[in-house]
């Protein structure tokens, strides 16, 4: 490598980000943060990068922090995603801004662009990450843990110091989402071979040793002294001391300015890197000639170069800084208020707000309105930790004089970022005012009560919601409506099924005098809670809404078109009616429809309440694959929508249990737990205690068993939830309770069923009512009372599709068989159940019904000859052999993915399977791995 180029003893750096180019440019991903101290090269690394990913056909977006710009929402990925034409992703004044308030949403959208550009292998460099806005690193951060599925590539430069890039980048390295490199200074040999590179001769031993004392190895440092010593400095000479090393190689170069000269440099300094230089002229106190003359003796010391249009930049960050940092903090803080108000003046109070607050402008009406509108201009681009920034400000800039709005403004950031507890002090301290209108007084309320209910305060949050319900009285009855509505929702996520349906039931009357879309959704969520407590009235309402628009086309129609006016929340509690009365097609159908238009829309928070819904469908009828991938979905935007933490990862340890990731689910429930009980969520324990009690059941754990279930009826007692389908417990629970010789509870659970049934639509509560006497009958040793109700179980599933469910009642029954001395029946009872578990994906049930066959002294039957595969077929089944995801397959193949997964459905049927994990083991035993 040429000493000229500044990149000696950089051949490993260079290496690795020439690897990371390579691997972009073959469609993978990866990304890689070089850690430094200024001048050591790392803008020289991105840049060779940057043109070798560019001579690879990559599309590259180049972006470049800036100390004066840290405040600027998402100014450094602006940049760079302006490079690859994506600029609207994230600046303030998108086009499509339908969601720019909601920060998931922005998150959501750069994650669905990438995706869908995969194919133009997106390469992002960012220089000086260490100067980025907070909300520019969370989402690389967020952007990165994503890499498996938006391949793009990331190379990042940045120094120690400030810590938050270089904390979050090792933390990236940590988890295995990024390598993270670090420039050291270069070596005493290094250095000579680089000055003597620069100053064309030889230089003596002692002048060598001395110049890498006094640059530390540093190479911008040594680019300095061989200028120094260019025009004749003797760098050995002994009054050469300490003050002639670091920052003071640098201020050296400034040494020739006039004063007048110095002031501007100094001016500029305190705007940055890159400055205007009639406004540093401004700063400096000089007009006219005196500016001029200034401004030209600056640029003749080569230390500045001038930019296309009006703007000028240092040529080196570490030339301003060194500037910057001899000026004392009196003087700073003197020119930076200049700052403030030369570019206020010019209406530049994006570039103005930083130096309001270095300038402590503290009570200056002006510099708090400016404060305060960026916080708002943030908070519109979705750069929601900005925005608490300049907000937080803005109001401690104010003191006492804060206006109300701030203080809402100020606490709603907060409530968005997580910060409930500050949000709701802040919402309370302005109920103590007296200088709010009565509007705001009931936005204040109703804000109060979300904050104290995201904070898992719920009975604060209650009757708090109650107050804002009361304010808004008649005389704004649709206001009142959504009041209560939140109400509800809060009062269910939190376990509160019959206060949830009390507080629907109220909106739903008040909802009588608003427009049709509000009673719509008062009624739909209405419907939706009286379900869950086994309401008649609300089972009639959810029968007759979902038969309304049972017909697929309906379905597409009456829900994407109320999706489509952004009533995600009334989308939802239809598809959950019709999966509360089993009308289990019409569910997933809905579900699938509004998941997708969700997603379209770039509704993070709908489409992760959608997917745990659709999860659920998803696993009803069998279809456990696709059941997994929802969940995972769902599970993926939690970070975006921390509300959704428990339920997501709930129903994810369900469906890994049954697809056989036993580890998996067993880590998903620790993490589901810990979640659901931080914020107060008793329905998603339910969820964690079935799929707990269920597995220890299943391996003799009967204890555990038990006490799982024993948690799951408290909570389902203490909410008032009388529908027993979500989550499928009660056949469980009897099992446990029998098992463990807890008749009285197994019987208790059985009255409670045969008390519900009746007002029920749904199968499953009389399936799981039967099998529970079956099981009872069969410990009695009442062996032709267990095979009749056995019988009747299986009679019962002929009048509806649950193939998992199914699975568990042929397991039970081949189970009685055997142990009834008559394994001959027993055999082809257990052979279909473990065929149904492979069909349907449920791989631990499947390994049950091979471990029971086993006993009962069978085995499967082969398989008949599978039909042959077409040529493309073919092609496909064997890279999806191979682990290539469906989009993968597409783009080696050139086919959509539609296409691939109706390829799939095709191979899955000739080969009598019903799953990739099948495809790939059948390859593996047939030693066709490999395309």
């Amino acid at each position: 490598m040429r000493a000229g180029a500044g990149l000696l003893e950089r051949d490993g750096i260079v290496a690795s980000a020439a690897e990371l180019v390579s691997r972009v440019g073959s469609g993978g991903a990866g990304a890689l943060f070089l850690v430094g101290e200024a001048g050591l090269g790392k803008t020289s690394v991105i840049g060779q990068a940057c043109r070798r990913a560019a001579e690879a056909g990559l599309t590259v977006g180049v972006g470049r922090g800036h100390p004066m710009e840290s405040g600027l929402p998402y100014g450094v990925l602006v940049q760079a995603f302006d490079g690859v034409g994506a600029r609207e992703l994230l600046a303030e004044d998108a086009v499509d801004s339908r969601s720019a308030a909601d920060w998931p949403a922005r998150y959501y959208q750069v994650l669905r662009w990438l995706r869908d550009r995969a194919g133009d292998r997106v390469f992002l460099a960012i220089d000086d990450l260490h100067w980025a806005d907070a909300d520019s690193v969370a989402l690389v951060s967020f952007l990165c843990r994503r890499m498996d599925q938006v391949p793009f590539g990331l190379i990042a430069s940045l120094r120690p110091w400030p810590a938050m890039a270089r904390d979050t980048a090792a933390q990236l390295m940590h988890e295995g989402h990024g390598n993270v490199l670090r420039l050291l200074p270069l070596t005493e040999q290094a250095a000579g071979t680089l000055l003597q590179a620069r100053l064309g001769r030889q230089v003596p031993a002692d002048a060598r040793q001395r110049a890498f004392e006094l640059s530390a190895g540093n190479p911008l440092l040594l680019e300095q002294l061989a200028v120094a010593m260019g025009k004749g400095t003797d760098v050995s000479a002994a009054d050469i001391g300490p003050a002639a090393s670091g920052q003071g190689v640098l201020l050296s170069r400034f040494a020739g300015l006039t004063g007048a000269g110095m002031r501007c440099a100094q001016a500029a300094a305190v705007l940055g890197s890159g400055f205007l230089p009639a406004v540093a002229a401004e700063i400096a106190g000089l007009e006219g000639a005196d500016a001029d003359a200034a401004i030209e003796a600056l640029a003749r010391t080569g230390l500045i170069e001038q930019r296309p249009g009006a703007a000028a930049e240092f040529v080196h960050p570490l030339f301003r800084q060194a500037l910057y940092d001899e000026l004392p903090g009196p003087v700073r803080c003197r020119l930076h208020a200049r700052a403030f108000a030369a570019l206020h003046a010019r209406g530049l109070d994006g570039q103005a707000a930083e130096h309001a607050v270095q300038g402590d402008l503290s009570g200056d009406p002006e510099a708090v309105a400016v404060l305060e509108a960026a916080g708002r201009a943030a908070r519109r681009a979705g750069a929601m930790a900005t925005a608490v920034r300049w907000l937080d400000k803005a109001a401690a800039m104010a003191g006492d004089r804060a206006s109300v709005r701030l203080i809402m403004d100020q606490a709603d950031a907060h409530l968005v970022t997580g910060g409930a507890g500050i949000a709701a002090d802040a919402y309370q301290t302005l109920l103590s005012r007296d200088d709010a209108d009565p509007r705001t007084r009931l936005e204040i309320l109703w804000m109060l009560a979300r904050a104290q209910a995201t904070a898992g305060r719920h009975e604060l949050a209650a009757a708090t919601f109650e107050h804002a319900a009361g304010l808004a009285g008649d005389s704004d009855p649709a206001t009142g409506v959504q009041v209560l509505l939140d109400a509800a929702y809060c009062a269910w996520l939190s376990g509160g099924a019959a206060s949830a349906m009390a507080l629907a039931g109220r909106a739903r009357d008040l909802a009588a005098t608003a427009g049709e879309a509000v009673r719509v959704r008062a009624d739909a969520s209405w419907a939706e809670y009286a379900v869950s407590c086994g309401h008649p009235d609300g089972i009639a309402a959810a029968e007759a809404a979902v038969t309304s628009w049972a017909a697929p086309r309906d379905v597409l129609l009456s829900v994407e078109k109320t999706a489509r006016r952004g009533g995600w929340g009334t989308a939802n509690s239809l598809a959950s009616c019709a999966l509360g009365v089993e009308r289990l097609p019409v569910a997933e159908r809905a579900y699938s429809i509004v998941r997708a238009a969700a997603e379209d829309a770039g509704v993070p928070w709908a489409a992760a309440g959608l997917a745990v819904g659709h999860t659920y469908a998803l696993f009803r009828i069998g279809r456990l694959e696709q059941a997994l991938a929802a969940a995972k979905a769902a599970v993926s935007m939690t970070e975006l929508v921390p509300l959704m933490d428990g339920y997501a990862n709930a129903a994810l340890a369900l469906i890994s249990l049954y697809t056989g990731r036993l580890d998996e689910s067993a880590r998903l429930c620790q993490h589901a737990e810990a979640a659901a009980a931080g914020r107060g969520h008793l329905l998603a324990q339910m969820f964690v205690c079935d799929t707990l009690g269920h597995r220890r059941l299943r391996e003799g754990a009967i204890a555990e068993a038990c006490a799982a279930y024993d948690r799951l009826e408290d909570i389902r007692a203490r909410t008032g939830i009388q529908e027993p389908c979500l989550p499928n417990w009660p056949r469980h629970a009897v099992n446990a309770y029998l098992a463990a010789g807890r008749t009285q509870d197994a019987e208790r659970v059985l009255a409670w069923l045969d008390e519900i049934t009746p007002r029920l639509p749904c199968m499953f509560p009389r399936i799981a009512a039967a099998a529970g006497r079956a099981r009872l009958a069969e410990l009695n040793r009442d062996y032709a009372g267990a095979e009749a109700l056995y019988r009747s179980v299986l009679t019962l599933h002929s009048q509806t599709d649950q193939p998992v469910e199914y699975c568990e009642t042929l397991l039970a029954y081949g189970g009685f068989l055997r142990q009834a001395g008559q394994p001959a029946r027993a055999r082809p009872v257990l052979a279909q159940a473990a065929q149904i578990a492979e069909q349907t994906g449920a791989r631990w049930l499947a390994g049950l019904a091979h471990d029971e066959l086993k006993v009962a002294g069978g085995r499967l039957r082969r398989r008949a000859e599978p039909r042959t595969l077409s040529a493309q077929e073919e092609r496909v089944a064997a890279l999806v052999a191979t682990g290539t995801t469906n989009a993968g397959a597409a783009r080696q193949l050139h086919l959509s993915v539609s296409t691939i997964e109706t390829h799939l459905e095709r191979i899955y049927a000739k080969l009598g399977i019903h799953s990739r994990y099948q495809l790939i083991a059948m390859r593996a035993a047939e030693g066709q791995l490999g395309p």
